[in-house]
């Protein structure tokens, strides 16, 4: 029993192409997750329709929520900074 048990778990660190794949991911992320929200703020705050003081500030509470999803998904990709992400 030399094998190691979960080595399926550690194979994938090595692959010559691992970057490639994490910014792949990371844009996949970054727009399903905060291109889509943020297009749809843009829509609605370009519509002009007057929704009243409260529907903005909440759809200004939610460009910033999702800007900061934006800002912690780009951390955690192990893209930049320390490796954020999970180790290598």
């Amino acid at each position: 029993m030399d094998a190691p048990v979960f080595g399926w778990e550690t194979a994938h660190r090595g692959d010559a192409r691992r970057r490639s794949h994490k910014l792949i991911q990371c844009a996949v992320d970054l727009g399903a997750f905060c291109a889509v929200p943020l297009a749809a703020l843009v829509v609605y705050w370009v519509d002009g329709a007057d929704s009243g003081a409260l529907l903005l500030v909440l759809s200004v509470a939610e460009g910033l929520a999702a800007l900061g999803l934006a800002v912690q998904i780009v951390l955690h990709s192990g893209l930049v900074g320390g490796g954020g992400g999970r180790s290598e």
